[in-house]
């Protein structure tokens, strides 16, 4: 296959000075396409953009890009590889944008055919069924948000498409920046998002599965979630606003241990990592993210009191559950950060705890990175691998800490008391000055020491 597009990355300028970029993804002659096969449009810095769907899976695979010069611009088009007999099969070009801007979609319309232009599954005003009385080669124009979905559709007819012009920043429209607080998402009371029904590449899972790759923005990042239809499982990334911290089985998954989103927000980020090492990526290309909020899920606070199902009985002295987060780097070199979700290594029972708070971890040692993957290890093991639920939350990634937050781990045997200082650094023994005492039984006080 010839190479899969072209870019052209321009700056202009507007009135008030602001820059907007424009990237052009462009077929060549001869480009064939699978059917669901996914690209990924990248700007000059290597940064992905947009990403593109070519139809759905298990149709036939498009026909090769033939030449043409009807749209300036664009110098060859593909046909298609069926044609649509409604909004639910056939033929698409689905676009998903990173970042809120315009897009000119090229393409060659037949006349007296109804065409469509679908947000997020639902026809655009402008483009719910417009027809062209004679066949047509041209541009369509529509404003895009950041993380939306558009399939560009044509009823009854094969569309051809010779790729498409996006727009972003400059003229009020600015790539998508700040933390990812997951508010974005949408959803209804109590529920929760895992990847379900989204748009994406079909790819095959360590399992030898055939998984739906999907993305979501939140803030200035992109997230990665694989779900499995044939299972109605996934892993990844899914959002959620369900309250309850209590878990009884595998419908209580979406649920963690504090009962809501960092400060008492609504969405925050449920993360299930896999042997595919779905990925968050600055959507503006690589950067140094200051850090993020994580707490349990309410699965593995239950592994912890009850045990996990598969290993019997509560942590005990020696075990451990951890979270690992790698920065991957320009140079594609890589750097960590290690969390413990649960530590019980110690031979003092007053030192056991795990996180039942948000909080906040430093990823400043990570660099600049293009990517974070994160992975769930834990001491308890069986012959097929983990037993602890390799679950966590977050919320606030690329966000700023909250020094009046206070310590954030529950300590078991009241009889004992770990002393910390004001910045929530566990000390050996009380310092001079103001100390934070919290008893295994969750009690808090401050402590002058003379």
């Amino acid at each position: 296959m010839r190479k899969l597009y072209f870019l052209i990355l321009t700056a202009m300028f507007t009135a008030q000075g602001a820059v907007a970029s424009t990237v052009t993804y462009a077929l060549n002659e001869g480009d064939t396409f699978e059917s669901g096969q996914s690209v990924e449009v990248k700007d000059d810095g290597g940064s992905t953009v947009a990403t593109l769907v070519f139809g759905e899976t298990g149709g036939e695979p498009f026909k090769a890009a033939a030449a043409d010069g009807h749209v300036e611009g664009f110098t060859a088009y593909t046909q298609g590889n069926g044609v649509n007999g409604n909004k639910e099969g056939g033929t698409f070009y689905t676009i998903t944008p990173a970042s809120d801007g315009s897009i000119d979609v090229a393409v060659v319309l037949n006349g007296g055919k109804s065409f469509f232009i679908l947000e997020d599954g639902t026809a655009l005003s402008d483009y719910d069924g417009i027809q062209s009385e004679d066949k047509y080669y041209g541009t369509y124009t529509f404003a895009v948000k950041g993380g939306s979905s558009y399939k560009i559709y044509c009823a009854g007819s094969k569309l051809g498409f010779y790729g498409f012009r996006y727009t972003f920043g400059g003229g009020g429209e600015t790539p998508a920046t700040g933390p990812a607080t997951f508010e974005e998402m949408k959803l209804d009371a109590e529920s929760n998002y895992n990847g379900a029904g989204a748009e994406g590449e079909t790819v095959t899972d360590t399992w030898g599965s055939q998984v739906t790759k999907s993305h979501f923005n939140s803030g200035g990042f992109r997230f990665t979630t694989l779900f499995n239809p044939e299972w109605a499982s996934w892993s990844g990334f899914a959002v959620s606003n369900e309250t309850a911290t209590t878990y009884a089985n595998i419908a209580d998954q979406y649920r963690n241990c504090v009962g809501g989103g960092y400060k008492g927000s609504g969405n925050y980020a449920v993360v299930f990592p896999s042997d595919m090492k779905e990925a968050v990526e600055p959507v503006n290309g690589p950067m140094a993210i200051s850090g993020m909020y994580v707490t349990n899920s309410a699965w593995n606070v239950s592994a912890y009191l009850n045990g996990d199902g598969m290993t019997p009985g509560a942590f005990t002295t020696g075990d451990w559950c951890m979270l690992t987060i790698t920065g991957t780097h320009a140079d594609e070199s890589t750097a960590t950060v290690n969390v413990y979700l649960a530590d019980y290594r110690s031979a003092n029972e007053a030192d056991h705890y795990f996180i039942n708070q948000w909080q906040w971890v430093d990823l400043a040692p990570l660099g600049e990175v293009k990517a974070i993957t994160f992975a769930i290890t834990s001491s308890r093991n069986n012959d097929w691998g983990m037993t602890t639920p390799g679950y966590f939350c977050m919320d606030n990634l690329g966000g700023e800490p909250d020094e009046s937050a206070g310590i954030t781990h529950t300590f078991h045997n009241a009889a004992h008391a770990a002393y910390y200082s004001l910045d929530g650094k566990r000390l050996s023994q009380p310092q001079r000055g103001i100390n934070i005492m919290r008893t295994s039984d969750g009690k808090v006080v401050k402590k002058m020491v003379k």
